[in-house]
């Protein structure tokens, strides 16, 4: 059941992705938006071209991780057919690793934007706990956006009693 709500969930971001691209005025907007309401540290912290860049980088390899997605709900339907056909196994296979390995180069392109985005280091870390089989460093990288949430919680405090 898990798996296809995930699935499900794949395909709904999948299909809203693909209905409507970000154009620059969106992302202009949005920019400004975070800029004036200073309600993300993230946002803060960039300049618009860097801004721009992250959400895009951002959205593609969430897109990937949905392609993925719906690529190994794909494979495992088959594979549990009477009689699975192996060379379309094998091309889902191939599919399955060239998204992740997409939606890796997007990860690590948005490293070096902004390495200190808690929206970053949540995504990467759940990417690379569920999708790399790695969950040693994608548990330090959500250990690391926790340190993050909780020193801007602190700061949040300390500048609201003053």
């Amino acid at each position: 059941m898990r798996n296809f709500q995930a699935h499900h969930q794949a395909e709904c971001i999948y299909s809203r992705a693909n209905s409507k691209a970000s154009a620059f005025d969106e992302l202009f907007f949005l920019y400004v938006a975070e800029h004036e309401r200073g309600a993300s540290k993230d946002a803060e912290t960039l300049d618009l071209k860097s801004f721009l860049m992250y959400e895009e980088h951002m959205k593609a390899a969430k897109d990937m991780i949905s392609l993925a997605n719906i690529e190994q709900y794909k494979f495992w339907t088959e594979l549990l057919q009477e009689a699975p056909d192996c060379e379309k196994l094998s091309k889902m296979i191939s599919k399955i690793l060239a998204t992740i390995i997409n939606a890796n180069t997007h990860f690590q392109e948005l490293w070096e934007i902004h390495r200190d985005s808690r929206q970053l280091l949540l995504a990467y870390g759940n990417f690379l706990i569920n999708h790399m089989q790695d969950t040693q460093s994608g548990q330090a990288t959500l250990n690391r956006a926790r340190e993050i949430e909780e020193k801007l919680a602190l700061q949040k405090s300390v500048g609201s009693n003053k």
